[in-house]
This record gives C-alpha cells, sequence and structure tokens, in this order.
C-alpha cells in the first residue's frame, strides 16, 4: 500500500474538483473525510479520520474539552460534524460505496450529565456509562436507533451496548467470526471481542 501509485495520487485533494472539496466543508475535519473516500477507492481497507486537534493551545476546539462546553458544541463542534459528515456519506452512497463501506463515528467515553466547574460554569468530566455512536454501511439499517438512556443521559434504560459489541459487529460486518481467537504475547488464545454480541437487530 505505501509503494502504491494508487495510494500516492489518493492524498492529492487537487485531483478533486472545487465543488466536491466545497461539498465536503474545507475544514481540516471536511478534507480528511474526502481523503478517505480517496484512500478507499484506492484499496485502502481501514481508514481512521481523527478530527481537528486543538487550535492555537484552545483545548476548546476539540471534542476532549472539559470546560465552555455549551459554546463550543453550539459554534464548533456540532456545526462542524453536520457540515461535513452528511455530504460524506452521502458521497459514499452515490458512488455505491456505502454498500461494501463500514463508518464508524465515536469516541470512547461521554460526559458527565451535570455541568460541573471545570475552570468554566459549563464543564463536564468523562463519563464511562452512556455515550452515544453513528454506524452505518456494509449493511446497517439505516435511521435505525438502537438502545435508550434516561432523561438525563446518564445511564442506559434499555438495550445498553457494550465497546466488546460494537468490537463484534465491526468484526461482523468485515467477515469476521467475532468468536475468533488469536495467539497473544505467551501463545495462548485471546477473543478478539471477548463477551461482544453483534447487534443482529441493527443488520
Amino acid at each position: 500500500m505505501i509503494n502504491s501509485p494508487k495510494v500516492a495520487q489518493a492524498f492529492d485533494l487537487t485531483l478533486e474538483s472545487e465543488k466536491t472539496r466545497e461539498r465536503y466543508g474545507r475544514s481540516l475535519f471536511g478534507q480528511s473525510l474526502l481523503m478517505s473516500r480517496r484512500l478507499v477507492e484506492a484499496g485502502a481497507r481501514y481508514v481512521t479520520v481523527g478530527w481537528d486537534m486543538a487550535v492555537r493551545g484552545d483545548d476548546t476546539t476539540s471534542w476532549d474539552s472539559h470546560r465552555e462546553l455549551t459554546r463550543i458544541n453550539r459554534d464548533y463542534l456540532l456545526p462542524g460534524l453536520d457540515r461535513s459528515l452528511p455530504p460524506f456519506l452521502l458521497d459514499l452512497e452515490e458512488r455505491g460505496m456505502l454498500e461494501d463501506t463500514l463508518v464508524l463515528v465515536c469516541g470512547e467515553i461521554g460526559r458527565t450529565p451535570r455541568f460541573l466547574n471545570r475552570g468554566s460554569a459549563d464543564g463536564r468530566d468523562h463519563w464511562s456509562y452512556c455515550f452515544p455512536a453513528l454506524i452505518t454501511g456494509a449493511g446497517i439499517q439505516q435511521g435505525a436507533i438502537y438502545g435508550e438512556s434516561d432523561k438525563h443521559a446518564a445511564y442506559p434504560v434499555t438495550d445498553a451496548v457494550s465497546p466488546a459489541d460494537i468490537a463484534a459487529t465491526i468484526y461482523d460486518r468485515l467477515g469476521i467470526d467475532p468468536q475468533t481467537r488469536i495467539p497473544g504475547p505467551q501463545g495462548r488464545p485471546v477473543p478478539i471481542a471477548e463477551g461482544g454480541s453483534v447487534l443482529n437487530r441493527l443488520l
């Protein structure tokens, strides 16, 4: 892959039309999504797109911020996600790629259901009990909602999903048996999605 001329060209966004680049949005996140589509077209089997990191030393520009969350979600994070993610998914669908491409949008943790004083009146801390994830493509139902939280988005009420369940579903969509075991450092068989179950109702 590293030596592939097709992959090298995938990194050259000037080969895309101005209309397409504007469609994705001229942010780092938007253009990274466009590049990820190009990489998949060039043969890449796995692509990760990270959100823009802190800008000019301001930690309130990343999803890992702990302060001023009302302002940054309203003015920066959510508009940035809404601006670029839908065109990316539509582009995959229009090109016939969404049927064979699994897209997962999530972090690894949620936020405390109540504001805490973390340098501002609306700061929050890490919270592992409840956080959202979006998954589509590769045979996943579009528009389906799985699971429900309480009214504070603090704890799951129905259909709680574990990280292992997400991993099992990803493996299943990739054609890999989630019950597969691989040798660990000591040669012992280690499960790739221990305790996880495929979210069959989403398929």
